[in-house]
């Protein structure tokens, strides 16, 4: 892990280096290898300088041939402290340039920082206008549904599903009323007790009865009588009706037919010999059992949830 933090150091203090180096080159209106000429050419120029300054010099005292020779050492020195002097220059500015870059580094990080702080904070004002503005249209889509709600607990619309599938249920139950002619009739109306059957099954008789002409029993659901409980379920089709009715029974045939157009419905010939209640001398010439299953939906229920892709529970 230390190798990898030290690579990293050392990678990036060579980048600094070489950015301060050619920024210091390019500050001074040159290149890298101006600078190394520069910095030998001037050593160079002071070294001719002394040494002939000091051959004439020393010629008088001296033949040429000595007074070049000891102008040249005693030059060396000077020459030395030059080029010593042109490198520390030189290694000043690359100095100053690098604490330069590091500034501007800083600099412009600084204004990146404050450039994306400014973006942030507009994108959270923006952010927060649409939140808001949501929050507005929902309080409103929330208030709208409640008055829809409230005013279908109290009436009932043509344009919803519920209008037309009890009036082709009141329409179904008249054209029994019609194929009986009249004749005595019981309706008997059966669900289980758990399910969610139930509130169909209470309206069907509700309503029914009133257009249907019969005697209506029920719905019982059994919890008081273990015998109507097991009646109940004996037979029974999860999502459907079982219309139980004589074979014979024209009325019953018509109810199936006509019911069948709204709510899947099953028919059975099998007609309970254990009433639950009482029948005339004879019996009655129309018995109609409705044996409810523990699902039973209208087919616009179905239609709906295919439509939408909701599968059923």
């Amino acid at each position: 892990m230390w190798e990898n933090c030290t690579s990293l150091v050392l990678i990036h203090a060579q980048h600094l280096a070489a950015r301060a180096w050619f920024a210091m080159v390019a500050g001074t209106g040159t290149n890298t290898l101006g600078v190394v000429a520069w910095s030998l050419v001037v050593p160079i120029a002071v070294f001719i300088i002394q040494v002939g300054r000091r051959s004439l010099q020393f010629r008088k005292t001296l033949g040429s041939a000595v007074a070049l020779r000891s102008a040249a050492i005693r030059s060396i020195g000077t020459v030395t402290e030059v080029w010593v002097g042109v490198i520390v220059v030189a290694f000043c500015f690359w100095v100053w340039f690098i604490v330069e870059t590091i500034y501007q580094d800083h600099s412009e990080l600084v204004r990146a920082n404050s450039a994306n702080i400014s973006t942030i904070s507009d994108l959270r004002s923006s952010e927060d206008a649409k939140l808001s503005r949501l929050r507005a249209s929902d309080v409103n889509e929330i208030a709208n549904l409640k008055r829809d709600l409230e005013a279908h607990r109290h009436a009932i619309f043509t344009t919803d599903p519920v209008f037309p599938n009890i009036i082709y249920m009141l329409q179904a139950f008249s054209m029994f009323r019609t194929a009986a002619h009249g004749e005595m009739c019981v309706m008997s109306f059966t669900v289980p007790a758990s399910g969610s059957s139930g509130a169909m099954a209470m309206t069907i008789a509700q309503l029914s009865n009133s257009v249907s002409g019969c005697n209506t029993i029920g719905p019982d659901d059994g919890t008081r009588d273990p015998d109507i409980r097991a009646h109940a379920l004996n037979g029974m089709v999860s999502d459907a009706i079982v219309l139980h009715a004589g074979r014979d029974d024209k009325a019953a045939n018509t109810l199936f037919d006509a019911l069948g157009n709204q709510i899947k419905i099953v028919r059975s010939y099998d007609v309970p010999s254990k009433l639950n209640y009482i029948a005339p001398p004879g019996g009655f010439p129309h018995t109609i059992w409705l044996q409810f299953g523990d699902k039973v939906e209208w087919n616009s229920e179905r239609v709906h949830r295919r439509n939408v892709g909701i599968l059923p529970n």
